[in-house]
């Protein structure tokens, strides 16, 4: 009885292989990539969430507090973490980023409208976006066992 693979099966063996080679770049290259992309997303989302929660914070405690008569002290971020100080007199209007470069001048009242909303949506995106990274994962899983069940196979043949 001969004990090593026949020639047959020896191309059998060979587009295993290939197989194999193929699912694993697939496995770490593209899903995984996929993955790893949507939880950066994600996050990128959430820290967005974080900001709005933050601003509405602050525009409620300005909002609670009676009128005052002396002036707020703060530091405005110029960009690239270069802050200056400054001197709010007037907390009647803020002026807010409302997106694509568009700034308007509203009140706190309407600005935590605005934040508000703003939260729902990004909150509807985080759902969208963990489904998405759910099916990421749901087939990451399946690639995974198929790998296994394929390597697993008994190549000799009676």
């Amino acid at each position: 009885m001969c004990t090593g693979i026949r020639p047959s099966n020896a191309r059998t063996e060979q587009s295993m292989k290939e197989k194999v080679t193929n699912y694993e770049y697939f496995l770490n290259e593209v899903l995984r990539s996929d993955l790893r992309k949507t939880l950066e997303r994600r996050a990128r989302v959430q820290q967005k969430i974080s900001e709005y929660t933050q601003q509405k914070t602050i525009l409620e405690k300005l909002t609670s507090t009676p009128e005052l008569s002396i002036d707020i002290r703060t530091k405005v971020d110029l960009g690239c973490d270069f802050y200056m100080d400054s001197i709010v007199s007037d907390l009647k209007t803020v002026v807010m980023n409302l997106g694509c470069s568009t700034w308007a001048e509203v009140t706190p009242e309407e600005a935590m409208k605005i934040c508000d909303n703003e939260i729902n949506h990004l909150n509807k995106s985080v759902e969208a976006i963990s489904k998405e990274e759910l099916k990421l994962k749901a087939h990451i899983n399946l690639v995974i066992n198929g790998l296994r069940e394929i390597q697993s196979l008994d190549y000799s043949y009676s």
